[in-house]
């Protein structure tokens, strides 16, 4: 545990995690987002399936929570691909021209769709729900299996379309994201209704000056502002407190619209998943699990294992 003393503040002081690498690779892109280096990561540091089962199950026992953990994973593994197919189309060209010159470009192109970010990504997702975990039933990894891969399946489906995604689901996660985990209020349909309308017309003003700092010296400066402020965010020992990094997943839409950089959109999706199962949790009067885990190796198996546990609960509890 590390002492920070913030400057300019009177003498403030923060606490730096022991895990800053752990930490970056498992919340730096949203904790639930898979990406490859998180698998492996998983795979020298998470717990069990069955450990970490047994502390998802205790906080998912409601109809409701349970029902809306499944809204939340849809949104999630939608987000989670579109980020890794858009991230790698940015970076395609280049690698094209590094691999081409030694393989040849012909070559490459043969094997570029297995190269991909959310390829791999689908590849290495699938194969550790089928590791071998004894009491993991069958039927809940190949649920989970299907709902990772038609989330690669649709992962261009509405990449064009992601300021009217950041208009409309933005808006609803929104209506119900301030209200009760900013301002701390019961759930409330006619105070969400008036947050959706006034998110509305805040992000129609926004929308006018879409693309306004679209050059290369705004977009840079963007940039290095999010890539500091995520990286400090995740170097704090309780990532949840104060909630640094979620705040940004709540904001980062107004730089994407101004900057015109929909990858950041995608990006700010990642922590914005993780509050609506907040607001699930607040809403049905259990208690998160995550933020009350405390330890990285649990964390790591907990965001790793989330489909195949969440499909288990729906099983037992439904079809059981």
């Amino acid at each position: 545990m590390v002492h920070f003393k913030l400057p300019f503040t009177g003498g403030i002081h923060i606490l730096l995690t022991p895990n800053p690498l752990e930490n970056l690779s498992l919340y730096s892109i949203g904790p639930f987002f898979g990406a490859p280096h998180k698998f492996w990561m998983n795979a020298q540091l998470g717990t069990t399936f069955e450990d970490a089962y047994e502390r998802f199950e205790a906080d998912h026992r409601g109809t409701f929570n349970i029902l809306a953990h499944a809204g939340c994973m849809v949104f999630q593994l939608f987000m989670n691909f579109h980020f890794l197919e858009i991230v790698s189309h940015a970076f395609g060209k280049n690698f094209r021209n590094i691999l081409g010159t030694i393989i040849g470009k012909d070559n490459y192109d043969k094997i570029a769709p297995a190269l991909s970010l959310s390829f791999l990504t689908m590849m290495m997702w699938i194969s550790l729900l089928w590791l071998p975990q004894p009491s993991q039933e069958v039927t809940a990894k190949v649920c989970a299996s299907v709902s990772i891969f038609v989330a690669f399946l649709t992962r261009k489906m509405l990449m064009k379309e992601w300021d009217t995604m950041a208009f409309l689901i933005g808006g609803f996660c929104d209506s119900l994201i301030y209200p009760i985990l900013v301002f701390h209020r019961p759930f409330n349909p006619l105070e969400s209704i008036v947050f959706f309308v006034a998110r509305s017309l805040f992000y129609t003003a926004v929308f006018y000056f879409k693309g306004n700092l679209s050059s290369s010296t705004a977009k840079l400066l963007c940039n290095a502002t999010v890539c500091i402020t995520i990286v400090f965010a995740c170097l704090l020992e309780d990532v949840y407190n104060p909630p640094m990094i979620f705040i940004f997943g709540l904001l980062a839409w107004i730089p994407a619209l101004v900057t015109n950089q929909p990858t950041l959109y995608y990006l700010s999706c990642g922590f914005v998943a993780t509050l609506m199962q907040g607001v699930t949790h607040e809403i049905a009067g259990e208690s998160p699990t995550m933020p009350g885990l405390r330890n990285i190796s649990h964390e790591y198996a907990h965001a790793t294992f989330f489909p195949v546990m969440l499909w288990r609960v729906i099983i037992e509890k439904f079809f059981a």
